[in-house]
């Protein structure tokens, strides 16, 4: 699957160009024939030059469409996305922190388990790739920025706690993950570990749609992660308060499904640490571009050139 991208669209108003090139063209061409019939032998013009004089004009047409058309691309900064195999990809860890996260359906609770699977994770990741960590509960934070430096990484994954405010801002934390990525060709994927449903984001409609979307128009990916059981005993009230959290699987599977990515649900850490294994084994799979502006600006001057050659040396020859 492919996309085009265009990092300065407003250069495709310029298109109208091209239907006017083609018209004003035409028009003039005629206005040329009239006159050539009026003051000119044609049977002459028609022998020295045969069926030329349509093929050169329209010849110098198509290439002063395409040189148009070439510069438009160019200009507007084109891009081909396309699904490929690569080496070098960036992460950004999102760990909900949120109170709900104290419950003990995973050992020793899903916080705890979160932290350990990601620690596992950036261990095995190649050093050329850079990985950030943000924590999420009503607001969120960026604990760390991309980078490659693990070992401060990790004792910052290891500090996280339990958030004092209350919420889970989902939609909130996928912003702010992918606007932590760089504008290059590397692949980008977010890993989005939480146990609820987006509250603070609620009264918006579609804020998770709205949320993957922006992700995706940025190419970066998303793996969803839901943790825990569904209407598990939160683990900061006591028991006798009977009050259960659960697990949007909705929304997860929307924001997984809108940019390509995965959707679990691992009962335990140990099935969290697999899937972070499987997701490094296969993370030469992403979404990489070509960027087709420069090469169309290349084309331009070259057709360019082409146009000047043909005009000043081929179809000034008299045969």
């Amino acid at each position: 699957m492919w996309t085009i991208d265009f990092a300065k669209p407003v250069f495709l108003w310029l298109l109208v160009l091209i239907p006017m090139l083609i018209g004003a063209h035409f028009f003039f061409l005629k206005r040329t024939q009239v006159k050539a019939l009026k003051f000119a032998n044609f049977m002459t013009l028609k022998r020295i030059s045969g069926e030329r004089m349509v093929t050169k004009n329209v010849t110098v047409l198509i290439l002063r469409t395409l040189t148009i058309l070439a510069f438009i691309i160019g200009l507007a900064g084109t891009s081909i996305w396309y699904d490929g195999l690569r080496n070098d990809f960036d992460y950004v860890i999102a760990i909900d922190t949120s109170s709900s996260m104290s419950a003990r359906d995973m050992v020793p609770t899903r916080l705890d388990a979160a932290k350990e699977a990601a620690n596992i994770f950036v261990n095995t990741l190649d050093s050329s790739s850079k990985v950030g960590v943000i924590s999420f509960s009503g607001v969120t934070y960026v604990v760390n920025p991309l980078t490659s430096e693990f070992i401060p990484l990790k004792m910052k994954i290891n500090s996280l706690n339990l958030s004092r405010v209350s919420g889970t801002d989902i939609s909130g934390a996928i912003v702010t993950a992918t606007n932590m990525f760089s504008d290059d060709s590397r692949g980008k994927a977010i890993i989005l570990l939480t146990d609820g449903s987006d509250t603070v984001g609620a009264y918006m409609e579609n804020n998770i749609l709205a949320a993957s979307n922006y992700a995706a128009s940025k190419h970066v990916t998303i793996h969803g992660i839901g943790l825990g059981d569904e209407d598990t005993l939160v683990g900061y009230l006591p028991e006798d308060f009977n009050l259960t959290v659960g697990i949007d699987k909705g929304a997860i599977a929307l924001m997984a499904n809108t940019t390509g990515g995965d959707e679990v649900y691992p009962k335990t850490t140990d099935e969290l640490v697999s899937y972070f294994e499987e997701v490094n084994s296969r993370s030469h799979e992403a979404k990489l571009s070509f960027d087709l502006g420069n090469y169309a600006l290349i084309v331009g001057f070259i057709l360019l050139m082409v146009e000047w050659i043909l005009i000043n040396l081929t179809f000034r020859r008299v045969v």
